[in-house]
This record gives C-alpha cells, sequence and structure tokens, in this order.
C-alpha cells in the first residue's frame, strides 16, 4: 500500500488507501421532486396509479459511473462529479480508489463538511491510515476546528515521525493559533531536518528566528472559513487556519499527505 495520498488535481487517477469511503445522498434533488409527487401537486394522479418510473442508471456499470465523475472533475462540475462518484461506490466501485477524487471534488467548491462526510467513515475503519488522517486534519482547519485539527496532526506525528509535513502543519497551528512558540518549534525544526529544501523553508525559520509572535484569531464556525477555494483547494492550502498561505498545502498533489522527507 502506497503511502501518498497526494489528491489529483485535474491528473486523474486511482486513490492510494487500497480499498477506502463513504458516501453521501447522492439524488436529494430527485427525492425531493419524489416527495412532491407523493403528495399531489395540481389535482395530479395519485403516485400509487402511475407505473414505476425507470432508473435511467440502473443498467450503469460502477466503473462507467465513476469515469462519468472523473470527466465532469476535469469539466469543473464538481457537484455532479460528486454525485457520480458516490453512484459508482453505491454500485461496488472501491471505495478507496474513489476517495481522492472526493475530497478533490468537494475541496474544488469549498464544499470542506463534505469533504468530512466521506473521509471520517473510512478513517474510523481503518486508523492506521495516517496520510489519510493528516488530510482530514487539514480539512479540520479549513472549517475552524482547531482541537480536533490539533489531535489529528498530533497523532499522526506519533505514528509517522518521519513525515515532513504534518510536522510542518502542528508547529504552525501551535505558532498562529496558540502562541506557543515553545511548543511549536520541536515541529518546525524537525520539519527543517527532514525537508531542507522543502517548499516551506523560509517560513518555517522566520517563525523561529522571529522575535514576535503572530497569532491568528480562532475561527467559530465553518461559516466563518474563508470562501475563496479555488480549483486547487487553496482553502485549505492556506494558513493552519485556511486562511492565509502560512502553512502551505493541505491536500495538495506532493506536499499535502505524502510528506517531504517522508521515508517509507
Amino acid at each position: 500500500m502506497s503511502q501518498r495520498i497526494g489528491l489529483p488535481r485535474r491528473a486523474l487517477r486511482r486513490g492510494p488507501f487500497g480499498g477506502l469511503v463513504h458516501g453521501v445522498p447522492v439524488y436529494g434533488v430527485l427525492a425531493f421532486l419524489g416527495a412532491l409527487t407523493a403528495v399531489g401537486c395540481g389535482g395530479s394522479t395519485p403516485r400509487e396509479s402511475r407505473p414505476a418510473m425507470p432508473d435511467p442508471l440502473g443498467d450503469v456499470q460502477a466503473e462507467e459511473l465513476y469515469g462519468h465523475g472523473a470527466a465532469l472533475a476535469q469539466q469543473g462540475d464538481t457537484v455532479r462529479a460528486e454525485q457520480y462518484v458516490v453512484a459508482a461506490i453505491e454500485r461496488g466501485y472501491p471505495v478507496g480508489d474513489a476517495l481522492p477524487l472526493l475530497i478533490e471534488v468537494c475541496v474544488a467548491s469549498n464544499r470542506l463538511s463534505s469533504a468530512l462526510s466521506h473521509a471520517e467513515p473510512f478513517l474510523r475503519e481503518h486508523p492506521g491510515q495516517w496520510p489519510l488522517r493528516h488530510v482530514v486534519g487539514t480539512l479540520y482547519l479549513g472549517l475552524g476546528r482547531v482541537d480536533d485539527a490539533q489531535r489529528e496532526f498530533e497523532r499522526v506525528v506519533s505514528e509517522a515521525p518521519d513525515a515532513a509535513m504534518p510536522h510542518f502543519h502542528l508547529g504552525m497551528l501551535l505558532y498562529e493559533t496558540r502562541g506557543d512558540r515553545d511548543a511549536a518549534r520541536p515541529h518546525l525544526e524537525r520539519y527543517l531536518e527532514l525537508a531542507p529544501e522543502g517548499r516551506h523553508v523560509a517560513e518555517a525559520r522566520s517563525v523561529l528566528t522571529s522575535r514576535t509572535i503572530q497569532r491568528v484569531e480562532r475561527l467559530d464556525s465553518p461559516t466563518d472559513a474563508p470562501p475563496e477555494a479555488d480549483a486547487n483547494g487553496a482553502a485549505i492550502e492556506g494558513s493552519s487556519m485556511g486562511a492565509s498561505s502560512s502553512t502551505g498545502s493541505g491536500v495538495g498533489p506532493t506536499e499535502g499527505s505524502t510528506p517531504e522527507g517522508h521515508t517509507p
């Protein structure tokens, strides 16, 4: 099993967990329309007297549904992409292969809670998947759930001490949201040790050598999370709070959960 969890951006690929996600309700709109039909509308014929409508996707195989979802993701239609991929899972498509794409499309449209709804159930069933746990931590940060994020990052650095990016994210969380540079120092130093040419070297060194502490106000609710997520998941790739650029990629293709300097 690969330790990479870098989510596909435009180049779609099979998931790295070897069999991972939990679906969310797919056809909410159809269910709503069905409910309207059930209660009647404008003197319409009672539901029980109507012939059953065939499922338009009834004969579509899981692989084909996933392919449609992947194509929609490439076109930027993230909501329908999510629906097709979830439908593919319901038809038997491997959950682990689908999870990276599901998280990607949710992050691309700044639906971090939806991304969590796909990731958390699998993580509960497979608690040893530390790359996924790292991604879940970044999602918590994007939603302002700092305590939850800290808990996940601390567990990751315990289980994968040679993974660079979890140390960086935890260090920046402790520095920016707790104002505790002493607690952040060993994690940032470890990041520099593991990734001496890493993308966030300058930021880590700046924190370690700064005479002042830059504290970021804590977000109180998911609705306070910054709205400016782009197709590359900028809301997560920003600071440890998902509000600036200081903590770097949380779910990026190279540094998010395939940390710099990680030795398998």
